[in-house]
């Protein structure tokens, strides 16, 4: 069984997968923070939801689908069970 260091041994998979992370954190923090946290406050405050919240569920549940099939794909591309039709001997044949 080997061990497998994380930037280096899935090479530019690796790098990209962490270039995404950071800047999709980026926007999160940098436009979207402010739709969440008035969208929690207009909850807590007033018991009411209105377009911000719909915004900051929207932009909460895409980042958590991404880090759900990030994780996921890495898994399978790691335990080797993904499967690639175009790779297959009968489609080089």
């Amino acid at each position: 069984m080997t061990v497998l260091s994380y930037p280096h041994s899935l090479g530019i998979y690796s790098f990209s997968v962490m270039i995404n992370t950071l800047v999709t954190l980026y926007v999160l923090i940098a436009y979207a923070r402010g739709f969440i946290l008035r969208a929690f406050h207009n909850y807590v405050e007033y018991r009411s939801t209105n377009m911000e919240t719909l915004i900051a569920l929207g932009s909460l549940s895409a980042f958590a689908l991404y880090l759900f099939l990030m994780g996921r794909f890495t898994m399978e591309y790691l335990n080797e069970q993904m499967e690639m039709p175009h790779m297959r001997e009968e489609a080089i044949m």
